[in-house]
């Protein structure tokens, strides 16, 4: 059997180097690591992998962000999320972008190998295990999750907001009604409970929104 090259994109070193160390263990695998979302493209045109372990939330672009770049520009490339989000919106939403497996660092090392050796582009992978963890846990989404589900138009909304426009001025610059823009700015506060629009403009800034 030839050696499998991965490359696992992750900034939590300790995991990372740790999950290297246990692949490579018996010589069927050879582990690069990038600690950051904008050096994945660099060193995939460096040496391309067989496989991709690609975290979510990490520094520089996130998971999803280089999931739909390096999907474009290489379509035979095996790509896995490996992450602690065991949320069924995010699985769908690696599914729609491309990604051929969703895991949770949870897994074993025997299921990575699996994924590792086994999986080809024609059916999306998700073992029984963490399919049943990923439907029956509904955890609290922290900030990065819900920033993910923003929208283009609502960030657009947001940024008036920021300005200091009213509903109606957005309304007209937006050419849309001015209950369209209200129905968009609680559908924001809904996402990211917050309460009011001082705490939407103070959760905006301290999340780097826009």
């Amino acid at each position: 059997m030839n050696t499998k090259k991965v490359l696992i994109a992750d900034d939590q070193n300790l995991f990372a180097t740790g999950l290297k160390q246990l692949l490579e263990k018996d010589g069927k695998i050879s582990v690069t690591i990038v600690d950051n979302g904008n050096k994945v493209p660099e060193k995939l045109a460096e040496e391309l992998p067989d496989i991709v372990l690609l975290d979510l939330n990490m520094p520089g672009k996130n998971g999803f962000d280089i999931l739909k770049e390096i999907r474009k520009k290489y379509p035979d490339l095996i790509i896995a999320i490996l992450t602690s989000y065991n949320d069924i919106k995010l699985t769908e939403k690696a599914e729609n972008f491309g990604a051929d497996a969703y895991l949770s660092k949870d897994a074993t090392i025997e299921e990575l190998r699996e994924v590792i050796f086994n999986t080809h582009n024609n059916k999306f992978y998700t073992s029984e295990e963490i399919s049943y963890k990923i439907k029956k846990y509904t955890p609290k989404a922290d900030n990065f999750v819900k920033n993910l589900f923003i929208t283009q138009r609502e960030k657009e909304i947001l940024q008036y907001i920021i300005d200091g426009k009213t509903a109606n001025e957005t309304a007209k610059e937006l050419h849309i009604s001015p209950y369209t823009v209200r129905t968009h700015r609680k559908n924001l506060m809904n996402k990211l409970n917050v309460g009011n629009i001082a705490e939407l403009i103070k959760y905006t800034y301290e999340n780097n929104i826009l």
